[in-house]
C-alpha cells in the first residue's frame, strides 16, 4: 500500500492545540475554580475568529483520553461546536487519541472486559503512566498484543471520522514500550518467539545467531535489581547478548506494525485525514532500545510527526548550540512535517525560534499557541507592581506579524527540496546496540556539520540506496556495518564519492560481532583506526573518490560512559577543525553553495526549480552579524539572475550584490540581525534543479 499525503497538507500547516479534556483536567487536580468557562471560551467563535486573523489553518482539540465513551461523550458536543467554527472559516480540525493509557476508572464500568487490555509487567504488576511530577496510578498502560483492544481503538477512530468529521488524526502515546516497563503478558511472549522463529526459521542461521536452534522456550528479558549485582536497563552500555538485541528489533517493529495498522485503518475510511504521531523524537539517547522506537520505520504510514524535546534554540553562556535543527532534518528526509513548541521568554527569543522553523521545517512553522491564542504571555517580561508596563509587543502580535510573512513567500517556502552536498548516516544497528560512542560521534558530528555553513542532510539506512545527490557521505563511529552495507559505501566512493568515517566504523558486523580488521580497511587506507592522530585525518584515494578517517572526537569532558549526549553537551569537539577539513577535502570543490560566516550563524540550503534558497538564523541574540559570504559555485554557463534578502521584520526586500571570481560566486550579507531567506535566481547550466 504506497501512502498518499491528503492535498492540503501541500499548502503548509500553522496550528494551534488544546487537547486535553475536562474530565482530565479535573481528574489531574488541573482544572481552577474558573476552568470550565475557560473551556468554553476556548470552544468560541470569538476564539476561533483570532485564530483567522493569525493565519492559522488547523487546531488539535481533545477527544479520546483513554476513560471510555461514555464518560466523554459530554464534551463531543463542545468539539462539534469548535469544528463548525473552524471549518466555517476554512480552518481543519485535528482531535487527539492516547494509544498508551487506559483510565481504569471509568473505562472498566462500561467495558468490563478491559481488564484484559491491560500490560502486565514480568511480576504481574500493572504499568501505569508516570508523569513527570506526578504519579498516574489511574492510567494503566494498554498491551499491544491485544486484539480486543486494537479493535476497540479502530471503532474510536471510525466514530471521530465518521461523525466528528475530524481532518487529522493525532496520535499520543505511541511508546508503551519502555524497556525494562514493557508488557510481559503471556500473548506478548508467544508473539516475540513467533517472531524469533519466523526470522531464523533456517536452524542452522539460528544456531549461528543464538547458538541452538529451537527458540520455543527463549522469553523476553528479565531485568532485576540485586542487592549485590543491580541489573537494570539504565546501567547497560552497549547490548551484546542476541535475544536482548532482537528483542530491541521486535518491540520497534511491533510498534510500527500497529501503527501501520491504525494509519491504513484512516486512510481507508477517509484518504483525506491526515495521520500524525507523538514520538518525541527522542534523538539524544538510544530510543531504539529504550523506547522501542524506529522513527524510520513510523514514518512512512505518517505525515506529520511531533517532537517534545527541550532543544528550544539557544545560545547557553558556555557557547553551546542548542536547536531543534536535527529533529527537522530527520523530518525533511522522512518526509514527515514536524510538530514542535515555540516558547519564547523575549521578542528576540522568538524570533529566533520561528527563524529557526522557517528556515529548517518543511511545510510549517509549528504550533503558535494554545486556545484562545490571544492570551499568550511572556515568561518574563519586564513590568510589574509599581514598574512600567513593557512596551514588548505580545507574542500573538510577533506570530502574527511572522505567520503573514510566511503566507506572503509561501512560494518559497512550499515545494522545495534539499541541496544534498554532505549525507550523515544514522544507523540503526550502530545506534541500537550501544549506548554510547556511536550516539556520541553521531550527536557530535551533526553540531560540527550544523555550525560549518555546509548543506547536509541526516540519512538513515534506507536512504542508502541512492546517494546521488551527495557528493560526501559521513559514517559517524558506524560500527555495526553489513556485508551489503559495507559494498554501498565501496561503490560510492569508488564511482567519486567523499567519504568521512570517525571511531569504530566497520569493526563489526550488523549482529555487533567485532571483525579481525575494519571492513572498510580497503577504502580507508593502512592508517586508519585506533591510534591514529585524531588532529589530523587520514587520507586516501579509493577509485575515483576519496576517504578520510578521524580516530576520535576530542571532548573537554571524559564522556566515554554517558548514555548518549543531552543537549548542553553538544558543544563543538577540541578537533572540529580536523572534522571540518577532511569533509572538505573529501568533497573536492564540489559543494555547489557554502557560507562563510561565525559558527553562531546557521544555514539551511534547499532548491526549487532555478532556485537556491539560503536559510541564515543569527543564535547569538546579543549581536547583529555583518558581512556573511554565501559562496555559489556554478558550472560553466550557469549566471546568478538576481539575489535577494527577504526578513519578516523589514520593511521590503533587499537586493544583494553578487560578483563572480571563476566558477565561484560571493553574494554578501550586509547584516543579519535573526533570520533571513536569500532567494537567489539561477538561469543556464548551472540552474537549480
Amino acid at each position: 500500500m504506497v501512502k498518499r499525503q491528503p492535498s492540503w497538507l501541500k499548502d503548509g500547516l500553522i496550528f494551534v492545540g488544546h487537547w486535553e479534556p475536562m474530565i482530565y483536567r479535573r481528574r489531574a487536580g488541573q482544572a481552577g475554580t474558573d476552568a470550565w468557562e475557560h473551556y468554553l471560551r476556548e470552544h468560541s467563535e470569538e476564539a476561533v475568529a483570532e485564530l483567522a486573523d493569525l493565519g492559522v489553518n488547523l487546531v488539535i482539540t481533545h477527544y479520546h483520553k483513554g476513560f471510555g465513551p461514555a464518560a466523554e461523550q459530554d464534551e463531543y458536543a463542545l468539539i462539534r461546536q469548535l469544528r463548525d467554527h473552524c471549518h466555517s472559516r476554512g480552518i481543519k480540525i485535528g482531535t487527539y487519541i492516547r494509544l498508551d493509557t487506559l483510565a481504569y476508572e471509568t473505562l472498566l464500568l462500561e467495558h468490563p472486559e478491559a481488564r484484559d487490555w491491560f500490560q502486565v509487567n514480568w511480576d504481574g504488576q500493572y504499568p501505569v503512566y508516570n508523569d513527570s511530577d506526578q504519579w498516574l496510578y489511574y492510567r494503566r498502560q494498554a498491551c499491544p498484543c491485544c486484539e480486543e483492544y486494537l479493535r476497540w481503538v479502530e471503532e474510536r477512530i471510525r466514530f471521530v471520522i465518521e461523525d466528528l468529521k475530524a481532518d487529522l488524526i493525532h496520535f499520543d502515546g505511541v511508546m508503551p514500550y519502555l524497556e525494562g516497563y514493557q508488557c510481559n503478558c503471556d500473548r506478548c511472549k508467544a508473539d516475540f518467539r513467533r517472531y524469533l522463529q519466523t526470522k531464523y526459521a533456517d536452524p542452522a542461521l539460528a544456531k549461528e545467531r543464538f547458538g541452538f536452534s529451537d527458540l520455543s522456550e527463549v522469553l523476553p528479558p528479565v531485568y532485576i535489581v540485586h542487592p549485590y549485582h543491580p541489573h537494570s536497563p539504565k546501567d547497560l552500555r552497549e547490548l551484546r547478548d542476541p535475544v536482548l538485541q532482537e528483542w530491541t528489533r521486535y518491540r520497534c517493529e511491533k510498534l510500527a506494525e500497529v501503527h501501520r495498522r491504525l494509519s491504513r485503518h484512516i486512510r481507508r475510511l477517509n484518504p483525506e485525514v491526515a495521520v500524525e504521531v507523538n514520538t518525541l523524537m527522542p534523538i539524544t539517547h538510544n530510543h531504539y532500545f529504550r523506547d522501542g522506537l524506529d522513527l524510520a520505520l513510523i514514518a512512512p504510514e505518517n505525515d506529520c510527526m511531533w517532537t517534545e524535546d527541550s532543544h528550544h534554540p539557544e545560545l547557553t553562556a558556555e557557547g553551546v548550540l542548542i536547536s531543534r535543527i536535527r529533529e527537522f532534518k530527520i523530518g525533511r528526509t522522512l518526509k514527515n512535517i514536524i510538530f514542535s513548541y515555540h516558547p519564547g521568554e523575549n521578542p528576540a527569543d522568538l524570533k529566533r525560534c520561528l527563524g529557526q522553523a522557517l528556515a529548517f521545517n518543511a511545510q510549517t512553522i509549528g504550533m503558535v499557541g494554545g486556545m484562545p491564542v490571544s492570551e499568550d504571555r511572556w515568561g518574563s517580561a519586564p513590568g510589574g507592581p509599581g514598574l512600567p508596563d513593557s512596551n514588548w509587543p505580545t507574542p500573538y502580535a510577533i506570530k502574527r506579524q511572522w505567520v503573514h510573512f510566511r503566507k506572503e513567500y509561501a512560494e518559497h517556502y512550499l515545494g522545495t527540496e534539499t541541496m544534498g552536498g554532505v549525507a550523515l548516516l544514522r544507523a540503526r544497528d550502530s545506534l541500537s546496540y550501544s549506548m554510547t560512542k556511536p550516539h556520541h560521534h553521531t550527536l557530535l558530528w551533526e553540531q560540527v556539520l550544523i555550525q560549518s555553513g555546509v548543506p547536509f542532510d541526516i540519512i538513515f539506512d534506507q536512504q542508502l540506496d541512492d546517494l546521488s545527490k551527495y557528493q560526501v557521505l559521513v559514517l559517524p563511529s558506524t560500527e555495526c556495518m553489513s556485508e551489503g552495507m559495507l559494498a554501498v559505501v565501496r561503490a560510492f566512493v569508488e564511482a567519486g564519492g567523499g567519504l568521512v568515517a570517525s571511531g569504530d566504523t566497520s569493526a563489526r558486523d550488523e549482529w555487533k560481532r567485532r571483525r579481525p580488521d575494519l571492513g572498510l580497511r580497503d577504502v580507508l587506507g593502512p592508517n586508519a583506526g585506533r591510534g591514529s592522530d585524531p588532529w589530523h585525518a587520514t587520507r586516501q584515494q579509493y577509485g575515483q573518490g576519496r576517504a578520510a578517517y578521524v580516530s576520535e572526537l576530542l571532548t573537554e569532558d571524559d564522556i566515554s560512559q554517558w548514555h548518549g549526549l543531552s543537549s548542553s553537551a553538544w558543544k563543538l569537539p577540541k578537533n572540529t577543525n580536523a572534522l571540518r577539513q577532511a569533509v572538505l577535502w573529501a568533497a573536492g570543490d564540489r559543494l555547489a553553495v557554502t557560507v562563510e560566516g561565525p559558527e553562531t550563524v546557521v544555514a539551511e540550503f534547499l532548491t526549487q526549480p532555478g532556485k537556491y534558497l539560503v536559510h541564515l538564523v543569527n543564535f547569538d541574540l546579543s549581536r547583529a552579524r555583518h558581512d556573511l559570504d554565501i559562496k555559489l559555485r556554478l558550472p560553466r554557463g550557469g549566471r546568478v539572475r538576481s539575489a535577494v534578502a527577504l526578513d519578516p521584520d523589514a520593511k521590503r526586500p533587499e537586493r544583494l550584490r553578487v560578483e563572480r571570481e571563476g566558477p565561484v560566486m560571493t553574494i554578501r550579507v550586509p547584516t543579519l540581525e535573526i533570520y533571513k531567506l536569500i532567494v537567489i535566481a539561477t538561469s543556464g547550466a548551472g540552474s537549480a534543479e
